[in-house]
């Protein structure tokens, strides 16, 4: 296999362009809606108008979602998010699925 040298102006450029389509494509935190599971369930998250499961969460355990500023602003019956765990507790959240807000799912 024959190596081709690179310039260090080259690598740097490369580098460069690599780290642009990074933050590029990666939701900055004021974009991501945040979930946290105080339950003491594995909970399944979900858009409440879409099956297909978002993350499964662990008890303690969270993650963040990326949502668009209309789904806060022009929230409608449709933008819920619901977690539901196997002994069928169910929990929703919304109308109104903020960008930077946070959902503590706690036992009741």
């Amino acid at each position: 296999m024959r190596m081709i040298p690179l310039s260090w102006s080259h690598a740097l450029a490369t580098g460069a362009a690599l780290v642009t389509l990074v933050s590029c494509s990666t939701p900055g935190d004021k974009e991501l809606f945040h979930v946290v599971n105080e339950t003491g369930e594995t909970l399944t998250l979900r858009w409440k108008t879409n099956p297909v499961p978002l993350a499964t969460l662990t008890p303690g355990g969270g993650t963040s979602v990326g949502v668009h500023p209309s789904r806060c602003t022009n929230p409608d019956h449709q933008i819920v998010l619901s977690a539901s765990s196997e002994a069928n507790n169910n929990y929703e959240y919304g109308p109104g699925v903020c960008p930077g807000a946070m959902w503590k799912i706690r036992d009741r």
